[in-house]
């Protein structure tokens, strides 16, 4: 349909003519939409160089780049997205068009901050936030949505620099000027809730979290227009958040109710065999195996390892199935099953060879060998996550020195004292150099 337009256009018009401009948007937008990326790409682009024909002034340019820059951004070509939107920032501030400027100065803190360009993003948000506070902004007259935007942006971004702390009175403040939408607008409301939560949990703070996380499941219930499947994932995700706050809090029983309604809404949805319960199978295995309830997670462990082994054997979580269900045995004292299951985890660790999960595995199986007198088994296995970890994390580091002690206690019981004493001997001064 678009294309017909175009031609109509060009036989009317010529091959320049601005008419075609917005034809070659619609067209750019229905390609970027089927991830036809350089046929999107061809369509903007030629529309951009119709306008700049005339002025590479105007302010219709804005939008065009906007979409190249979001393409770039989606096929990862980080820089082209940046020089892209900074293009777009300086048409904004031309023409006034303080929308469009925030816009795209978020964009490209997003960029920036993938890019590692930690400062200059939060530049740019402090920019975005000062406008908000001004009147103008993404959302227009609506100042409130727009600096709770730019505050959780900005609280983002302190996140990901670890300053979790100067994050929190961000995120409180944008709660706060968002609380009374809650009613009409829960999905915005519920987004800075979950970043709260986050952010809460982060600092140990989790009555905190908890509070947050239950007003965010509160909320989910008045959120409209979802189909089954996403109603059931997202409500899955908000009562699993809850739940690992309480248990992080202490709170067992309730985590345990909210773990089993997750179960049960996921089984609703996608039956017993789906991937998507094998997490909430696990979660709350793991809730009765730290509570000693061995006979109770053994069945929910062993459904979640079966859901993984039906799917992709490399799937870096069915190694993690496996491992619940080792440890799971070895605390059950059934040495034999959990050696078996640890040997499983190794098998798929092993699709990512001088992996830190690797030395795990490696590290995990040979103290099984270890415990059960297969010294030289568990020699071969502690050499290997040793060269592992010294190749990962670096000589010194405190995970090399876990392997060296375990690697001692090995060589002590094989009647070789002076090689273990060396082997302590270096990881005391690796832990006496990690405590400097």
């Amino acid at each position: 349909m678009f294309k017909e337009a175009i031609t109509l256009k060009e036989k009317a018009y010529g091959a320049e003519d601005e008419s075609l401009v917005s034809t070659l948007g619609n067209l750019g937008q229905l390609y970027k939409a089927a991830k036809r990326y350089q046929d999107a790409r061809l369509a903007y682009q030629r529309a951009v160089t119709i306008i700049e024909k005339g002025s590479d002034k105007d302010v219709k340019l804005i939008p065009l780049v906007n979409a190249l820059a979001g393409i770039s951004i989606e096929t990862g070509e980080l820089d082209d997205a940046a020089l892209r939107l900074r293009r777009v920032i300086e048409l904004a501030r031309a023409s006034g068009d303080n929308a469009a400027l925030s816009i795209a100065q978020n964009n490209l803190a997003l960029v920036l901050r993938k890019q590692g360009k930690a400062e200059e993003a939060e530049a740019l948000y402090k920019d975005v936030l000062a406008q908000s506070g001004s009147g103008n902004g993404v959302r227009g007259e609506d100042k409130d949505l727009n600096k709770a935007a730019a505050l959780n942006n900005l609280a983002r971004l302190h996140r990901e620099k670890g300053e979790f702390d100067q994050a929190k009175p961000l995120l409180l403040e944008a709660y706060n000027l968002l609380a009374g939408r809650a009613a009409d607008e829960p999905a915005t409301v519920i987004v800075t809730l979950d970043n709260l939560a986050t952010v809460s949990k982060e600092l140990g703070d989790y009555n905190d979290a908890v509070k947050y996380y239950r007003e965010a499941l509160k909320l989910q219930a008045g959120v409209k227009g979802l189909s089954p499947e996403s109603k059931a994932d997202t409500d899955a995700v908000r009562m699993t958040n809850l739940a690992l706050a309480l248990l992080s809090s202490g709170d067992t029983t309730e985590s345990e109710k909210l773990f089993k309604d997750t179960i049960s809404t996921l089984e609703a949805q996608y039956g017993k065999t789906s991937l998507k319960l094998a997490p909430a199978l696990a979660n709350l295995g793991e809730l009765y195996r730290q509570s000693e309830k061995y006979d109770q997670a053994e069945p929910l462990f062993r459904q979640a390892f079966d859901i993984r082994q039906a799917g992709d054997a490399k799937d870096p979580k069915l190694a993690d199935a496996a491992n619940d269900l080792a440890i799971l045995y070895k605390e059950m004292g059934r040495e034999k099953d959990s050696t078996d299951y640890f040997e499983k985890s190794l098998a798929v660790r092993e699709n990512a060879p001088d992996s830190a999960e690797l030395a795990t595995a490696l590290n995990n199986l040979a103290r099984s060998y270890r415990e059960q007198g297969a010294y030289d088994k568990a020699e071969s296995l502690y050499k290997r996550a040793l060269a592992i970890r010294e190749k990962v994390f670096g000589a010194d580091d405190a995970s090399v020195a876990a392997v060296l002690r375990n690697y001692a206690k090995l060589l002590k019981l094989m009647g070789k004292p002076a090689d273990a004493r060396n082997l302590n001997v270096r990881a005391s001064a690796i832990e006496a150099k990690q405590g400097q």
